[in-house]
């Protein structure tokens, strides 16, 4: 995640002084890198579909090398990243160290799981890792996290 600015109250009114600005502002949070698709699961036409329906012909499209975005190659540049574990095997001790941090937060914090609601543990611990260096950005975390989810009701929650 890219690192966001450190905002004052005073500095936010003068920043956004139009409805342009702000629209322009939080376009640039939740897309940082352009507009990219929430569902990765979606097939190949689903993402055929999307792709032409959403993004300009002749762009660039970032994406893991998977055989649906290939049928694309005719109308926009493709650039695949796979891993390969050959070449980078310090990848995995990551990967465990990781597993171990998720660990002692279930069971530091939580003291347990309950499996209806695993994916929000999981959520709030990338949530927290993925901000641990940042200080003094509260504002445009907050303001990015409420732009990139969806609003979760009481009874979702329960």
């Amino acid at each position: 995640m890219t690192k966001q600015e450190t905002m004052t109250f005073n500095k936010f009114q003068q920043r956004f002084d139009s409805e342009k600005a702000c629209h322009d502002h939080l376009f640039q949070l939740k897309w940082t890198n352009g507009f990219s698709c929430p569902n990765c699961q979606m097939n190949r036409e689903t993402v055929e579909t999307f792709v032409k329906k959403n993004i300009e012909v002749n762009s660039t499209l970032i994406a893991d090398g998977h055989r649906t975005i290939l049928t694309l190659i005719d109308n926009y540049t493709i650039e695949a990243k796979k891993f390969n574990a050959k070449e980078d095997p310090e990848h995995l001790k990551w990967v465990q160290t990781l597993i171990s941090n998720l660990k002692s937060f279930v069971h530091g914090i939580f003291h347990g799981l309950d499996s209806r609601h695993l994916q929000s543990y999981l959520d709030e611990f990338c949530y927290r890792f993925n901000r641990k260096k940042f200080v003094g950005e509260g504002f445009n975390r907050l303001l990015h996290s409420c732009l990139a989810t969806k609003t979760i009701t009481y009874t979702e929650l329960t």
